[in-house]
């Protein structure tokens, strides 16, 4: 699916290394980006009008049965078609019974 919808993120790190052959766990939320509160070190909260949104684009992707697929590369020259791949991981989305509340904080 060389021309499929996609996101991405091409400066990301990690706290710690990971571990070749390791399980992880991997979550993630659906929220829409109003900024960055520095007196409160979090991110700006969502409106309930944005809330609104974001649960309908859930059900929307519970619905299709869509998927989220994630690529890590290692980025180890200035050609990224050389980069290796050295992880992929694919996020399902819970039954809305499931949803637990996104984490406040740093998601450096």
């Amino acid at each position: 699916m060389a021309n499929a919808p996609h996101m991405g993120n091409s400066k990301v790190t990690f706290k710690e290394s990971l571990i070749p052959n390791q399980e992880y766990r991997a979550s993630a939320w659906l929220q829409i980006n109003n900024g960055w509160d520095d007196n409160a070190n979090r991110a700006v909260p969502m409106t309930p009008q944005q809330e609104a949104i974001v649960q309908e684009l859930f059900k929307q992707l519970i619905a299709t049965g869509a998927e989220l697929q994630i690529t890590l590369q290692h980025k180890n020259s200035a050609d990224a078609r050389s980069w290796p791949t050295v992880g992929r991981i694919k996020l399902f989305g819970n039954k809305p019974q499931q949803q637990v509340a996104a984490p406040r904080g740093d998601f450096a």
